[in-house]
């Protein structure tokens, strides 16, 4: 898992092309006029999603990995908490879906603040817990991008 700020991804355009193609989108869109839905970058190797929803209190949001792609999470506007574990510190609950690419999983994490203009980043070796509420619930922009293992 990498988390970081905005401002400094460019340090890891190195690591995937694929990457390096949703980075860039990252560091030249406007996030906040991006609308809902989405959005292709390459086809289905690199494909964004925006998301505008309401946090929720922690027993609500599950636990999740992916096989298939890593998750590039940038928080648009507002700020959730989320909860991070080593997929191998974990119980998986439902083998991964094929067509959604979603694994659901049980055990303990740490947790941290997903806060604006920060992107968290999970290879298929993080399990994630997103969209937790800080406090009450909270209505937030996200933008998230898919990107193909290559």
């Amino acid at each position: 898992m990498i988390l970081e700020y905005l401002k400094n991804l460019q340090r890891y355009r190195v690591l995937s092309p694929n990457l390096k193609l949703a980075l860039s989108f990252l560091n030249s869109a406007d996030l906040l006029a991006i609308r809902v839905g989405d959005h292709p970058l390459d086809g289905s190797k690199v494909f964004v999603r925006v998301m505008e929803y309401n946090t929720r209190p922690i027993g609500e949001c599950g636990w999740e990995a992916h096989r298939k792609y890593l998750d590039v999470q940038c928080m648009a506007r507002g700020c959730e908490r989320v909860g991070y574990a080593p997929l191998h510190k974990m119980k998986i609950t439902a083998e991964c879906d094929a067509q959604h690419d979603d694994m659901k999983l049980e055990g303990d994490g740490i947790y941290f603040d997903l806060q604006e203009k920060m992107v968290a980043i999970f290879w298929p070796e993080d399990v994630h817990r997103p969209c937790i509420a800080i406090g009450s619930s909270a209505r937030v922009k996200k933008v998230l991008i898919k990107v193909a293992v290559d």
